[in-house]
Formats: C-alpha cells, structure tokens, sequence
C-alpha cells in the first residue's frame, strides 16, 4: 500500500483510480482520517520479515505501508 500524510496532516491513500483521503469509519459524520485526531499515530517500522515497510496506528486498526510519505513539517 502507498499513502501520504499531506502537509496539513490529512492521510491519504493511493487507490487505482488516483490518491484518495482517507476517511474516518469510527464517526457518525463523514470526516477525513488526520493527525488532529487523538487516535492518530505517528509512522514507524513495521518490525517484521519485509522492515522495510511502514506501520501506522488510526483509531481501530494499523495500516502497514509499502512507501508512506509524510509532509508534515516537523517542529522543533
């Protein structure tokens, strides 16, 4: 899977049919998946046999990435 977390921290997912935002299963209103939310993790390795790939932790799930891109600037 390929993703990006855009400079304004929404997440997206690259899909067949071009990047999508990913939204948010977990709420009653349809809202885009971000780093705003409390339940958003922050990148890491994917501790595994492929370490090479990406995991990150959302609300109910974590989505392993092969490439994941993060824009966010980083601050210090």
């Amino acid at each position: 899977m390929v993703g990006r977390i855009d400079k304004y921290g929404f997440l997206r997912i690259q899909r067949p049919s071009g990047e999508k935002r990913a939204e948010c299963p977990s709420l009653h209103e349809k809202t885009t998946c971000g780093d705003w939310c409390a339940l958003f993790g922050e990148p890491y390795p994917f501790i595994g046999a492929d370490d090479s790939r990406i995991n990150l932790e959302l609300c109910a799930t974590s989505l392993i990435f092969d490439t994941l891109v993060d824009e966010r600037e980083l601050i210090s």
